[in-house]
């Protein structure tokens, strides 16, 4: 099978981010490759930028972007930018390539109408089938603005999401969840959508200790962004001292925005918590197991998630989640224990009912790592493969 994919905002960057969408799709296209499929990634990063390990040839076309966060300003001028380059040179590379090679299926990277449009026109030209992956998709779109991250930041990702599902009525593609209760509560109804898992690609070489043996109370080891609730988890954990005075927070992670790591550092000595909680910066993937070894609860408050790796790789090592109740967790069933959306102080009675049940949660903890440590990279990789092949044979392919 040839498989196109798209990539206008340089996910495959070896310096950019490091999110849980971007190693999932630099997982995934290594396991298409080592499984035989011809990959061709169209995108703006030249070829010394592009993961090695990604297996796919690469052809640069599109705009360079910078390697600092996607603020809104950026977003705008990719965009144009980019649907300015398929008029001159991505149409030009795609008339040259042999519509009728069969077996050949475009893919979007990302679900921002740039890479939906140039991804759809594409597949148009060459009658292919074509799939729009939507990563971060959570209704409402409009939950607490300020709290994921400003209302011009949200609204902007608002707007492209419910703009890029609308086309796909008009362009003829297929949308990829994986999470597809966030479209029936959002009350969005769609004739083809592809339903896919995701998994864990990091932290499997670390066995899982016994909850007795356990000494960090609660942690949050992730990306530190407005995003995922992390003043909520400080005021949170203040409404937690005042029973337990002992107990103990840990935070750790890379930030794009120094701001808002800075509110957060502020509002832990505001509080007065801090000999209760630890804010640290980006650790490596070692620190990060061995803090997520010896945790009882991973708390994650995000308020806007796709399929949280941090939330897996914590499950996977018999951490109980505690989290919003977002669509993102549903592959966790019972695994997860869920607070409503902004709930702080649901949140800070949820975390003291867990500390206080202390070693019955040793069953749970055992179940939860053995559900995600089933989540096999290969494995659904070649489920995705086959989807396509499904599509193909299908034969249903938009008018040139």
């Amino acid at each position: 099978m040839k498989i196109l994919l798209v990539d206008s905002f340089g996910v495959f960057r070896r310096s950019g981010e490091r999110g849980g969408g971007t190693m999932i799709f630099r997982e995934l296209i290594r396991q298409w490759g080592e499984s035989g499929q011809d990959l061709t990634l169209v995108t703006n990063s030249s070829p010394n930028q592009v993961d090695s390990q990604s297996g796919a040839g690469v052809v640069s076309l599109l705009p360079e972007s910078s390697n600092g966060p996607l603020t809104p300003i950026e977003f705008l001028r990719l965009a144009w930018l980019s649907l300015s380059a398929y008029r001159v040179r991505v149409r030009k590379w795609v008339d040259q390539l042999d519509p009728s090679g069969g077996g050949r299926i475009v893919i979007s990277m990302s679900p921002f109408p740039s890479d939906v449009l140039l991804a759809a026109s594409i597949a148009r030209r060459l009658r292919a089938p074509c799939v729009v992956y939507f990563f971060h998709l959570a209704p409402p779109f409009w939950w607490h603005p300020f709290k994921r991250g400003g209302l011009l930041r949200t609204g902007l990702f608002a707007a492209a999401m419910t703009f890029s599902l609308a086309l796909s009525k008009v362009l003829d593609f297929s949308p990829a969840l994986c999470n597809l209760r966030a479209l029936n509560e959002a009350g969005w109804h769609f004739p083809r959508v592809l339903g896919v898992d995701c998994f864990l690609s990091t932290m499997t070489e670390f066995p899982a200790v016994r909850w007795k043996d356990r000494q960090t109370d609660a942690c949050y080891v992730g990306r530190i962004a407005a995003s995922k609730g992390l003043i909520d988890l400080v005021r949170a954990w203040a409404l937690v001292t005042r029973e337990a005075p002992e107990s103990r927070l840990y935070i750790a992670g890379a930030s794009h925005d120094p701001r808002y790591q800075e509110k957060v550092r502020n509002e832990i000595a505001r509080l007065e918590l801090t000999d209760n909680v630890t804010l640290d910066d980006f650790i490596t993937d070692t620190k990060k197991g061995e803090i997520l070894q010896h945790a009882k609860i991973y708390v994650c408050p995000s308020y806007v998630e796709g399929w949280s790796l941090g939330v897996m790789e914590a499950a996977s090592l018999g951490v109980i989640p505690l989290v919003y109740d977002l669509p993102a967790y549903d592959y966790l069933g019972e695994g997860a224990v869920r607070v409503r959306v902004g709930s702080i102080t649901e949140l800070a009675e949820k975390i003291l009912v867990l500390l206080k049940r202390g070693s019955d949660l040793e069953n749970r903890s055992v179940a939860t790592s053995r559900l995600v440590r089933g989540y096999s990279p290969k494995t659904i990789a070649l489920q995705q493969i086959a989807a396509f092949t499904d599509m193909l044979e299908a034969g249903t392919l938009p008018p040139r």
